[in-house]
């Protein structure tokens, strides 16, 4: 693991006990400090698998070899409950649907405090305030009727601008995201993946981010990894695998994102 880096996969194979083929195989790859690195790839390559397991949310049962290392520590021989403190205080996660994310029957300020308590002995009026001032940061407007809300008077995007507060709340140095703008319309979608962008710049957060769509990584990303099948076919900066990509079948990625006519 470099000095550059803030999260390094090494050798790493996952395998599902009802599947005879690893869902990820013998994968080494590592994620640069302070830039967004894209995981692209079709359905079933291995792409969200490899991003849960960072933070152990790997189905029951599922075997793991090789090693994960975060900030020069192995994350696969940390206590629960040390792995439990590192979830939300140094590593955050968005995920793909924030409505499934967010309880519907509670508040979005009750979750917002509950998971700053969590990690802060604060009282939920400290908490409140913390959650006011994040969403205010992320361009929300009225911050404390949306804390006020119960996530169905919510947009799309809004959800899942909340749901990027929540996970920025703590500051994390890692932040883990599952393609976060596949549920939202265009427009929203572009939203959330400038928002991310600025997170990055603004506050030198390191973001690893599964998607199927290449043209979003190129848009957004510093370094982008391909996945097919499982393996990581490339990997490179955005000039390179963009640009010039070596492996045919990022060549056909590219080549399946739509052109508007002149």
């Amino acid at each position: 693991m470099s000095a550059e880096s803030v999260l390094a996969f090494q050798n790493v194979t996952i395998r599902y006990p009802s599947h005879p083929i690893p869902a990820v195989h013998d994968l080494s790859l590592d994620v640069a400090r302070g830039q967004i690195t894209m995981l692209v790839g079709e359905s079933g390559s291995g792409k969200s698998t490899l991003l849960r397991s960072v933070i152990g949310l790997q189905p029951q049962g599922c075997r793991m070899e090789g090693n994960i290392m975060f900030e020069g520590d192995s994350l696969l021989t940390l206590s629960p409950s040390r792995l439990r403190a590192l979830r939300g205080e140094k590593i955050g996660m968005i995920f793909q649907d924030a409505g499934l994310y967010l309880d519907p029957r509670r508040k979005i300020g009750t979750q917002f405090a509950e998971m700053l308590r969590v990690h802060r002995k604060i009282s939920r009026k400290q908490a409140l305030e913390i959650a006011s001032e994040q969403l205010s940061s992320l361009s929300l407007a009225a911050p404390d009727r949306i804390l006020d809300s119960y996530p169905f008077e919510l947009s799309g995007g809004m959800k899942q601008r909340t749901a990027i507060g929540m996970a920025m709340a703590l500051h994390p140095t890692l932040l883990l995201a599952d393609e976060p703008t596949s549920a939202l319309d265009v427009t929203n979608g572009a939203q959330v993946a400038r928002l991310l962008r600025d997170l990055c710049d603004r506050q030198g957060i390191s973001i690893l981010m599964v998607t199927h769509n290449i043209g979003l990584a190129a848009a957004i990303g510093d370094r982008i990894a391909v996945m097919r099948r499982g393996k990581l076919v490339e990997y490179g900066t955005q000039e390179q695998v963009i640009g010039s990509p070596r492996e045919e079948y990022t060549a056909k990625l590219l080549a399946s994102v739509p052109k508007l006519d002149r």
